[in-house]
């Protein structure tokens, strides 16, 4: 693994999703949620590019009261970020 990606244990992946046909996961990491568009799972492990990560909110509560639309909203946006 090369300084452009970091790992997330498969237990600390909340959902898998998929916008306009591009997946990504929500994880969590130090209580935060985060998605992330541009990963690849080796095992029990997600490799995930740092340029296709974004925060998406402070705890597993506000992550609840998330629609589908403002979460597909940052996945597609982090796949945009990455593909710039």
């Amino acid at each position: 693994m090369n300084a452009h990606y970091f790992t997330v244990s498969a237990g600390d992946v909340i959902a898998h999703c998929c916008v306009s046909e591009h997946k990504y996961i929500v994880y969590k990491k130090n209580g935060r949620i985060y998605v992330n568009a541009m990963y690849r799972v080796t095992g029990q492990w997600y490799e995930c590019c740092i340029h296709y990560d974004r925060w998406l909110c402070d705890d597993m509560e506000a992550y609840k009261k998330l629609t589908k639309e403002d979460i597909d909203s940052q996945g597609y946006g982090a796949y945009m970020d990455g593909a710039r």
